[in-house]
């Protein structure tokens, strides 16, 4: 038998010859013996009405013809495709996040795809990729209205509103923002079906576009009033209909698009209704996009619907929600920034109660052993001025978070008696969240080897109150402060299990300062059990994530969670750019000297070690403020005593650390330096 001959009709293909394809259908009605006709479409119902033929439908009625559907490219295909245009591998994950768009964009329609990767700049394809997500090549949107050019007037309009509710539809919703009859738009729509723009969904109630990129399009090609009005409409619909129908974000998200005079207001309470619910769900960032569009919206239009005192008040607090939610999403730079606007907008409206919040939320969750900030300092300071010195949990709260922000600029008895206060007035006030928030402030205040019983008894307390209130937060802050303690003392099965606890627990719960301990309790571990290449990458990868959260000890923490590792595998040389910077940097610092002196020795140069040790008394070791960093020092300068020989060094540090004899030498969640 002969070949059948083959007309490829693909998607939108304007390069078609209209004229052959209407001499083969009028060919066909009375076909000739031999040879027939096979039609490939690219998927169901794309060969119906191709430009002047109106419809192709006269193929698919003929005996002779047979019907090929061609389902549209996997993600493999369209990174195969990607990489083509690129002239290289997709790499990175900007370029992986592209080109999952691109697929999922397009629905792997090939024309699509090749339309946007053709439109690309040849000098910079990957830069090209990034931006057509914010805006399609024209030669895409043309597509798209050939597409359309088919269709009636009537129902292009139709499709550009349903555009605007979401990629699936309901068409209760549609007619009820076009003030149109359900029966109406489904025989308008069944036109677009057939046209392969939109299919039925489930019980034909719902449709859906086929791809996002029609949907794109036809967005694009409304004038902005329009679009603002149809926003508008949708809000109003999806809020009056059933009870159990849309959630908040659909009515938000078109609220606050769509803001003006009059429904200004009407975004700013969905905006926040959207957003506690996505708090509540731990969709953090969703909580941030919400907020973020509601602060923009009130600034425009607060002062002219409600006037500017109460306007002000309002900005202020929108702002301190809005630094709760970048605190959540791991956006600290943000959350800091919106904490000093709200700082200045109470200061102005004189308001103690929203300026104390906006200084006991600079600067989030704080880790151990903060560095100096005197921005955070001086906002306590002014709050605890601005607050009566009688007991309140305002005033407990901060002198708690005072006491932990001193941690870099004051001695540990300094603190303590900050810590005392707080401690003795949250105890009074007979308020269990409060007296737990000031304990677990306590821990990270006083955290030198002497306290390490005493984190113990506050993690328990804490754990206790947390379970009795039902916050898991506080249940995860307690077991924080008391895992650390437990591995201290050589409870390592206690702490493993607790450690275990806290990972699934804050898995849930979704704090990044949670997720950032779980990371560092795992890696220490890991290197622990001499798993060193594992607890490298996943230090390198916890970096990544807190340069890009602007987390305050990014550099540090991954300095102590490699510095280990590297030393017992005789790679210390990796470390002395970063201990020559904290040296230089903190001259009188004891840690970074002893710091200095370990890696000097360990690189071999130990005539220069020696001369360090030389250069300073043994009895600094003594007379050192015992806190979080206490134990690197000693350690650095044991190690470096016993490299070169220094008996003066080695006795020192001895009798320093012979006090807590029997336990392990433990820098935190960062390292473990032995027993």
């Amino acid at each position: 038998a002969r070949r059948r001959p083959l007309l490829l009709v693909l998607d939108d293909l304007q390069w078609a010859d209209r004229s052959s394809l209407l001499l083969l259908r009028h060919l066909l009605d009375a076909p000739p013996e031999g040879p027939v006709l096979t039609v490939v479409t690219l998927r169901d119902g794309d060969v119906e009405g191709m430009g002047p033929l109106h419809t192709l439908g006269s193929f698919e009625g003929s005996a002779h013809i047979d019907r090929i559907d061609v389902p549209g490219l996997d993600r493999a295909e369209v990174t195969e495709l990607v990489a083509q245009t690129l002239g290289r591998p997709v790499s990175g994950v900007e370029e992986a996040d592209a080109t999952e768009w691109l697929t999922d964009e397009t629905a792997g329609n090939p024309l699509f795809v090749h339309e946007i990767l053709r439109g690309l700049d040849p000098a910079d394809p990957a830069g090209g990729l990034l931006l057509a997500r914010q805006r399609l090549p024209e030669r895409v949107h043309d597509a798209v209205r050939w597409r359309l050019a088919r269709l009636a007037p009537h129902t292009t309009t139709t499709l550009e509103a349903a555009s605007f509710v979401g990629e699936e539809f309901s068409l209760d919703v549609l007619a009820a923002a076009l003030d149109g009859r359900v029966l109406d738009l489904r025989n308008q729509l069944d036109d677009a079906v057939r046209a392969g723009v939109v299919r039925h969904v489930d019980d034909g109630h719902h449709l859906a576009f086929v791809d996002a990129v029609v949907r794109r399009a036809l967005q694009d090609d409304v004038a902005p009033a329009r679009a603002a009005d149809l926003h508008r409409r949708i809000a109003r619909a999806l809020a009056e209909g059933p009870a159990d129908g849309a959630a908040p974000a659909e009515i938000a998200h078109h609220h606050l698009l769509a803001a003006d005079d009059e429904t200004a207001a009407l975004a700013v309470q969905w905006g926040r209704a959207a957003a506690d619910h996505a708090r509540r769900e731990t969709a953090f960032e969703a909580a941030v996009w919400f907020l973020s569009r509601v602060v923009d919206v009130h600034d425009r239009f607060g002062a002219t619907i409600m006037g500017p005192d109460r306007a002000r008040q309002l900005a202020c607090e929108l702002r301190l929600d809005l630094a709760d939610a970048h605190d959540r999403a791991g956006e600290f730079i943000a959350r800091d920034r919106r904490h000093l606007e709200a700082a200045e907008l109470a200061r102005e409206l004189d308001r103690t109660d929203l300026f104390t919040r906006a200084a006991l939320g600079y600067g989030g969750r704080l880790p151990a052993a903060p560095p100096s900030n005197l921005t955070a300092r001086q906002l306590l300071d002014e709050a605890l001025d601005r607050l009566p010195p009688s007991d309140s949990r305002a005033r407990a709260l901060t002198l708690a978070r005072l006491a932990h922000v001193l941690h870099a600029d004051a001695g540990h008895a300094e603190r303590k008696v900050v810590a005392d206060e707080a401690e003795a007035m949250a105890r009074r006030l007979d308020a269990p969240v409060v007296l737990a928030s000031v304990l677990v402030s306590r821990v990270l205040a006083l955290d030198g080897p002497d306290d390490v019983d005493e984190h113990l008894d506050i993690g328990a307390e804490v754990i206790r109150i947390g379970e009795q209130t039902g916050d898991s937060d506080l249940v995860l802050q307690g077991a924080r402060a008391r895992i650390h303690p437990l591995f201290v003392v050589g409870a390592h099965d206690a702490a493993r299990d607790l450690a275990g606890t806290f990972t699934e627990l804050g898995g849930t719960v979704r704090h990044p300062d949670h997720l950032r301990i779980a990371t560092m309790w795992q890696t220490m571990w890991a290197t622990l059990e001499g798993r060193f290449d594992e607890a490298e990458a996943q230090a390198d990868r916890l970096r990544v994530q807190l340069e890009v959260a602007g987390h305050s000890q990014t550099g540090t923490i991954h300095f102590a969670q490699t510095f280990v590792a590297r030393w017992l595998r005789g790679d210390l040389a990796a470390t002395r750019s970063v201990v020559e910077a904290g040296l230089q940097t903190n001259p009188q610092s004891l840690t970074w000297w002893a710091l200095h002196g370990w890696v000097t020795a360990g690189t071999g140069d130990l005539a220069a070690a020696a001369s360090q040790l030389a250069a300073r008394h043994a009895d600094d070791l003594a007379t050192a403020d015992a806190g979080y960093l206490w134990l690197f020092a000693v350690v650095g300068a044991a190690v470096t005593a016993a490299s070169v020989g220094d008996a003066d060094w080695a006795r020192a540090a001895h009798g320093a650390l012979a006090p807590y004899s029997g336990r392990n030498c433990v820098l935190g969640y960062a390292a473990y330096l032995g027993v």
